[in-house]
C-alpha cells in the first residue's frame, strides 16, 4: 500500500522589529541549550547578517536589514511558532510530500520529463546519472521565485532506488507570505493539496492523491503591499536610478508626479 508523509522542509523569515528579533534570539538560545551535545557555530549570510546556527536552526542580525531566522529539514517545524508575530516577512517556504511505495518504480521523474520535454515554459530538466543514484526532475529555474523538483529520496539516502519519491515545491518572496498564511489558517493538512496542485498545473500528475479539501494554488496573484514594494525594488528602482544618474532627475520626478527632494528648501526637508 502506498503511503505519504508531508511537511515543511525549509522556512525562513526576516523582521525589522527589535522586539521580534529579540524573541527569536531567546527562542534560538533555548534551542541551542536544549541541543548542547550538538555542534553549534557562528553563522553568516549575504547582506551583512551575522549570528549563530545549531543543526538546522539559525538566527542572525544585519544592521542594514534587521533580523533573520531559518529552520531546515525536520528543524523547520521548530521555528513555526516563532513566525506567528506581527511585522514578520516570510522569505522562503519549501513544501514536501514523500511517497513511500510497496514496489519500486525507478522512472517516475523520467515519465514526467518525457511528457513535457518539448515545453519551453516552465523549463523541465531531468538528471538521470545512474540506476543507483536515482532520477531528479527540475521544473522551472532554481533561482526563480517558485520552482519544484521531483526526486528519488530513497536513492539520495543510499537506499534502493524507486521506493521513496519526494515532490518538493520551493516558494520565495513575495509569494511565500501568502502560502504561509494559507497553511496557518487551514493547517498542515493543506500541504498535499498545495503540492499536488502545483505539479498537476504543470502537467506532472503525482503518484499520490490530493486531499478532499481541494487544490489550493500557489500561483494566486499576490496583491499585498509587500508584493508591490518588491515590484518597485525589482522593476522600477533600477530604471529611475539610471535616469537620475544620466542627469534627468527633475524630469523623472515630474513624470512620476512626485516632488523632487532636490527642489526642497532646507526648512522643507
Amino acid at each position: 500500500m502506498t503511503e505519504i508523509s508531508y511537511g515543511i522542509d525549509w522556512l525562513s523569515a526576516t523582521s525589522q522589529n527589535d522586539g521580534v528579533g529579540q524573541r527569536w534570539w531567546h527562542y534560538y538560545c533555548q534551542h541551542e541549550k536544549a541541543n548542547a551535545p550538538l555542534f553549534a557555530e557562528d553563522f553568516r549570510l549575504q547582506g551583512g547578517y551575522t549570528g549563530r546556527k545549531c543543526e538546522g536552526v539559525a538566527w542572525a542580525y544585519s544592521q542594514r536589514y534587521g533580523y533573520y531566522c531559518h529552520g531546515t529539514g525536520s528543524d523547520a517545524a521548530k521555528i513555526w511558532h516563532w513566525l506567528q508575530m506581527p511585522e514578520v516577512r516570510i522569505t522562503r517556504i519549501d513544501l514536501r510530500v514523500d511517497v513511500i511505495m510497496p514496489h519500486a518504480d525507478v522512472d517516475v521523474a523520467g515519465r514526467g520529463y518525457s511528457e513535457n520535454r518539448d515545453c519551453e515554459r516552465p523549463s523541465y530538466r531531468l538528471i538521470d546519472k545512474s540506476a543507483s543514484d536515482g532520477q531528479t526532475l527540475y521544473i522551472g529555474s532554481m533561482s526563480s521565485e517558485r520552482f519544484a523538483r521531483l526526486y528519488d529520496k530513497g536513492a539520495e539516502r543510499g537506499q534502493a532506488p524507486g521506493f521513496i519519491w519526494r515532490y518538493e515545491v520551493v516558494i520565495r518572496k513575495p509569494y511565500a507570505n501568502a502560502i504561509y498564511e494559507q497553511i496557518v489558517t487551514a493547517g498542515l493538512k493543506l500541504l498535499p493539496s498545495l503540492v499536488y496542485g502545483w505539479f498537476t498545473d504543470r502537467n506532472v500528475k503525482p503518484i499520490f492523491e490530493a486531499d478532499a479539501v481541494g487544490l489550493a494554488s500557489t500561483d494566486a496573484r499576490v496583491t499585498t503591499v509587500e508584493a508591490r514594494l518588491a515590484w518597485l525594488r525589482k522593476s522600477v528602482r533600477p530604471a529611475v536610478l539610471k535616469l537620475i544618474q544620466s542627469g534627468y532627475a527633475e524630469e523623472t520626478f515630474e513624470a512620476l508626479g512626485i516632488s523632487s527632494p532636490m527642489s526642497k528648501t532646507p526648512s522643507e526637508i
